[in-house]
């Protein structure tokens, strides 16, 4: 009863190799008539991931087959820092380019409520790991977006981590963030950090975390 829709979303800000970044949309498919969406707002998830060169994967999720049946729209947002397009499509989006991944994630979130497909109301975002930076951010940023975040295992407190070096995995890591000892990486890192640029808004994304 639903179909997959491949579009593209235009950037906001700051293109570079492409103008646009790609989206998968899973829906039903009353809702679409020649790759439009008409049908009423639904409950939407939006998936990201958008770090190390890794494409976002598509396989068959149980989970996410229940929210379709159940009346969601899932979408993927395939956006820079992932390997969707290859080498540049991920160096457009890590180290001094990471804020590219934000950009394009809050571009994609912004597309589903102007075409219609969902509402602030009733978007959730889903990311995990190092995807956890893209919520996080949304979460800082612009809370307004979202209804809510699914958070696994979230890779929010980079700015201490990437600057303590005893631990296993960081020098592995500079490659895809820089290394703050860099006063200039460091201040960029910081200026998205989830950790380091909480708010006190108004407004409040409510959030679910699953740690292992």
């Amino acid at each position: 009863n639903y179909i997959v829709v491949n579009k593209y979303v235009n950037m906001s800000t700051n293109k570079t190799s492409h103008s646009d970044i790609p989206i998968t949309i899973v829906v039903n498919k009353v809702d679409m008539n020649d790759g439009v969406y008409i049908g009423n707002p639904k409950p939407c998830l939006l998936v990201a991931y958008g770090a190390y060169g890794v494409p976002l994967s598509l396989a068959y999720s149980i989970e996410l087959s229940e929210l379709i049946q159940r009346g969601w729209i899932v979408v993927y947002a395939h956006i820079r820092g992932g390997g969707e397009r290859g080498y540049k499509w991920h160096d457009e989006g890590r180290k001094l380019n990471k804020w590219n991944s934000f950009n394009d994630y809050y571009d994609c979130a912004q597309y589903l409520l102007d075409s219609g497909h969902t509402t602030s109301q009733l978007l959730c975002g889903m990311a995990s790991s190092a995807g956890g930076l893209v919520a996080g951010v949304m979460i800082n940023d612009w809370p307004h977006v979202f209804k809510g975040f699914i958070l696994r295992n979230p890779f929010i407190d980079i700015l201490n981590v990437m600057m303590n070096n005893n631990l296993p995995l960081t020098i592995h890591e500079y490659d895809e963030w820089g290394h703050p000892k860099d006063s200039q990486i460091y201040e960029y890192i910081k200026s998205y950090s989830p950790s380091h640029n909480m708010k006190s808004n108004d407004c409040i994304t409510n959030v679910f975390i699953s740690l292992s």
